[in-house]
């Protein structure tokens, strides 16, 4: 779950790949960073945030995957969907995200956060109910089983609760 883990390959394309992603974002990093009006270091941030939504496209076939096939499967629901791009402004530092969130029943909720500082790309997957006050970290070892594997538990957990 880390762009870089693609160098690993021994075919230099991949990288020359990776970058001509990461330069197509660049024009609309920068209208979104005007937007929010960031005041650090502009060219960093750029890149940092190019990186997540270069990443964040990867991460779309899943995880948009994932929210059809509920929808698909689970006909007696009618859920809603989300993606969203943004950032908050945690305690004195700024962090971009990309969501995914599924809604249901009034109230229920299940969000996939991809994070990363916006000084250094450390990207960091978490999955939150609509208890937001506690947080599931998405390690990247085992991506798929550990993504699908705790989307249900948060599923079966929210299903529970009495509708708001």
């Amino acid at each position: 779950m880390n762009l870089f883990n693609s160098l690993d390959s021994k075919d230099p394309k991949v990288l020359t790949t990776l970058i001509n992603s990461v330069r197509e974002y660049f024009h609309e990093s920068i209208e979104f960073l005007t937007k929010i009006q960031y005041e650090g270091d502009f060219n960093k941030a750029k890149l940092v945030l190019s990186y997540l939504w270069v990443e964040s496209d990867i991460l779309d076939f899943y995880i948009v995957s994932l929210l059809n096939q509920f929808k698909l499967d689970f006909t007696d629901i009618s859920f809603d969907s989300d993606i969203l791009r943004g950032v908050d402004y945690v305690e004195d530092k700024v962090e971009f995200n990309c969501s995914w969130d599924l809604k249901w029943d009034f109230g229920k909720s299940i969000s996939i956060l991809f994070i990363t500082d916006s000084l250094e790309y450390v990207p960091t997957m978490l999955m939150r109910t609509s208890d937001t006050n506690k947080s599931i970290q998405i390690t990247p070892d085992g991506f798929l089983r550990n993504l699908y594997e705790n989307f249900a538990n948060c599923f079966l957990i929210e299903s529970e609760k009495k509708s708001s």
